[in-house]
């Protein structure tokens, strides 16, 4: 039996879809959880992440307001990309980590070398929180499982079904 490689096309609505749910659960982990919220509170409001890949028309992108974050559209101060769809379904399906795809040079960045490091460092807290520490641990650099691990996920996956 021969497996056919998936198509582009269907990868990139994959990653498409990844990156709204990412987008999700980011903007409700920023809200209610505390670790991330303070990972991400020294980024002045106004600030605007650019999210997405090579190869993706739309990119996640999330605006810093004085309530919270939004998905409005907004100037990017700061562009994430990965380099290759791949390593982003990699990274968003959590089988590879945030730091070892940015410090491998995985992910380019244009902008502020500090808040890119926020963000990767918010991106790595909420794959500690969400994930059981069995897959948690090959993925982080150090990892410490969360107190009240089980709460602190449940509460923010409701973000994908709450607004």
């Amino acid at each position: 039996m021969r497996i056919r490689p998936v198509p582009q096309r269907i990868r990139l609505r994959a990653l498409a879809l990844l990156l709204w749910g990412l987008g999700r659960l980011l903007r409700r982990a920023a809200r209610v959880d505390p670790l991330i919220h303070a990972e991400l509170a020294p980024l002045p409001v106004g600030f605007c992440l650019q999210l997405g890949c090579l190869g993706l028309t739309r990119p996640l992108i999330l605006h810093k307001q004085a309530q919270g974050w939004s998905t409005a559209p907004a100037t990017a101060t700061l562009r994430l990309t990965f380099k290759h769809p791949d390593v982003a379904l990699r990274v968003l399906g959590f089988r590879l980590g945030i730091n070892a795809s940015f410090c491998e040079g995985r992910l380019s960045t244009e902008g502020d070398l500090v808040a890119a490091m926020h963000w990767v460092r918010a991106l790595e807290a909420l794959q500690a929180v969400l994930l059981p520490p069995r897959f948690a641990r090959p993925l982080l650099r150090d990892y410490r499982r969360p107190p009240r691990q089980l709460r602190r996920a449940l509460t923010i996956l409701a973000g994908l079904l709450l607004p």
